[in-house]
């Protein structure tokens, strides 16, 4: 028994680890749109003067956010000679801690591996995992800090309780959207773990004082940083946007990044098929409500009866207050609709998923197999939709990285000056800075001394579905190649 148990386990981890190759694919095809350029040049900027970065990018409210993005950019820098292979190491990266965290939280909780894999065919994690953006790194973060915390709760060890606080104290580091997570997590470590300070006092102050130490800077600017009242929607939207967010365990409201009904481009009974599996993917809204209520219920009887007490039930407490903060938090600020708004919370969502699995009984197999088959084949077409296209013409996606390299690359041997080329596309006519980032990169920098040219560039089609992008002449409208 204890064999095929192993041979089951062995066959869960070969499975999980093939899947989370998926984000590696086509490194190419990632967005590179508008905070990222800037994100990156702040690192760039940041290497030339050999400092770390102090800050991150500018937030909707006047305060720059963390600068943990940065100085993991920075070190990127240092071995990725261009964008493409920096986006293959981020995702990677990303990658690699989120699947680790999963798994450790699996086995932490009792839990059959099979909803990692789930998990991981999210494409909304494929998809922030190989953007090169700030706020998507709170999602690794995210998992390992539930995950080592689960972990404390069962049985601490120094590792555990150092990687807890470190993902605890790095999360605000990265985006200050976290709040809805370090708020119920450090309340309940300073309300129930107060001890483990006695019990692991040189990995506390070692990991206190090193983040402290480093991130001084960043701190000294919050404590003297003004805000500004700023308007992000209107309605009550905001107050229900928690309860939605399963969306990172479906293919629900993928939309956002493609501008329109992507499902449009697989056609006739494609189209009907592709809305098939959209509407089955959403078993992950179903799975976290019925969790909610799994959750409440072990709180209840936690209250009840002493005995029950245990990690579980402070875990299943936890989750419904980072949901109950985050709803606060949503509803007072009036945010809602981005997807990216989860990317803090989305682990606490997995986990009441996967609570709600539970009570599916003999269905489980049944249902888990059904979620993954509908989310593998929609990130499937994504993957090939996006590869074939070039990208998307539409401001959340755009151009993807490849295409926009070749452009670079073909004006490398002439002149950096801000009227080199003339636009006639809309993605650098919105984002020129797009185009100035990557000739930043050493393998795509102007040539010293290159002669000045005028350009047109332009999308090569006139399929509004193609994204594909050529540089022409301005003056004889010959296409011009990249050396």
């Amino acid at each position: 028994m204890r064999r095929d148990g192993t041979k089951k386990s062995a066959a869960t981890i070969l499975v999980v680890l093939l899947v989370s190759l998926i984000p590696l694919l086509f490194p190419g095809d990632a967005p590179w749109v508008n905070d990222e350029p800037n994100l990156i040049a702040l690192a760039m900027k940041a290497n030339d003067k050999g400092v770390m970065q102090a800050v991150g990018l500018p937030g909707n409210m006047g305060i720059r956010y963390g600068p943990l993005p940065a100085w993991i950019y920075q070190g990127l820098l240092k071995v990725s000679p261009g964008p493409e292979r920096m986006v293959l190491l981020r995702a990677a990266l990303v990658t690699a801690v989120t699947t680790a965290s999963l798994l450790w939280l699996a086995r932490t909780m009792g839990w059959q591996g099979w909803f990692a894999p789930v998990a991981l065919l999210s494409p909304y994690l494929w998809f922030y995992s190989r953007l090169l953006w700030d706020n998507s790194f709170c999602i690794p973060l995210s998992v390992l800090l539930l995950a080592a915390y689960a972990a404390v709760l069962h049985r601490p060890t120094r590792w555990s309780w150092g990687l807890a606080l470190l993902a605890l104290l790095l999360l605000p580091l990265v985006h200050l959207m976290c709040a809805a997570m370090i708020i119920p997590f450090a309340l309940h470590i300073a309300a129930t773990q107060w001890r483990r300070l006695r019990q692991f006092p040189i990995v506390t102050i070692g990991v206190v004082g090193g983040v402290i130490f480093f991130a001084w800077p960043y701190l000294d600017y919050l404590l003297h940083a003004e805000s500004k009242a700023v308007t992000m929607g209107t309605g009550l939207d905001g107050w229900w946007f928690a309860l939605l967010g399963g969306r990172f365990l479906t293919a629900w409201g993928f939309d956002y990044f493609f501008d329109g009904d992507w499902t449009a481009a697989a056609g006739g009974a494609g189209q009907i098929v592709l809305r098939g599996l959209v509407w089955i993917s959403m078993i992950g809204f179903a799975l976290v409500w019925i969790g909610m209520v799994s959750a409440t219920q072990e709180v209840v009887r936690a209250v009840r009866d002493p005995a029950r007490r245990g990690p579980r039930a402070h875990l299943c407490g936890l989750a419904l207050s980072v949901v109950a903060t985050q709803t606060l938090l949503n509803g007072i600020a009036h945010a809602y609709g981005h997807p990216h708004y989860y990317n803090a919370t989305w682990s606490v969502f997995l986990f009441l998923a996967w609570l709600g699995s539970e009570r599916l009984g003999r269905w489980q197999p049944a249902a888990t197999a059904l979620h993954g088959v509908a989310m593998g084949c929609v990130l499937a077409f994504f993957i090939a939709r996006i590869h074939s296209t070039g990208g998307t013409r539409g401001d959340h996606y755009g151009p993807v990285l490849t295409e926009q390299v070749k452009v670079a690359r073909t004006l490398a041997p002439y002149a950096p000056n801000g009227d080199l080329y003339r636009v006639r596309g809309e993605h650098f006519d919105k984002f020129p800075h797009a185009l100035y980032g990557l000739r930043s990169f050493p393998a795509l920098r102007p040539r010293k001394n290159a002669p000045r040219r005028d350009v047109i560039i332009r999308y090569s089609s006139k399929d509004p579905a193609i994204a594909r992008m050529e540089v022409l002449d301005y003056d004889t409208r010959q296409i011009i190649s990249a050396p």
